[in-house]
């Protein structure tokens, strides 16, 4: 039975350490107007994404695991546009599980 508990605890742990994390990506209005895609008033913000698992940073590895074709941002400036690899690339890591676009 001790044998039994031990390989459970062993399995368990191993599962645990092999975990990955999902990351969510999103959009913040930082400034004093509203924006567009869906509205979002200042200092507001939305999910617009998640990869999941393991994602590192803006690599093409992960452009395809985006489950966003484009962002199209509507502001007081004009039309801000992003796609495909781009789209990745505009977001700032604020914490492992967390990048944001911060429109000010």
């Amino acid at each position: 039975m001790k044998r039994l508990i031990t390989s459970m605890t062993f399995i368990i742990a191993l599962f645990l350490l092999s975990c990955s994390w999902a990351t969510s990506f999103y959009v913040v209005n930082k400034s004093g107007m509203p924006i567009t895609e869906v509205t979002l008033a200042p200092g507001e913000l939305i999910k617009v994404a998640e990869i999941c698992c393991s994602y590192t940073g803006p690599e093409k590895i992960f452009a395809d695991k985006l489950n966003v074709e484009e962002l199209n941002i509507n502001t007081p400036d004009g039309l801000l546009k992003y796609e495909s690899f781009e789209l990745l690339k505009i977001f700032k890591k604020k914490d492992k599980t967390k990048y944001v676009l911060e429109y000010s």
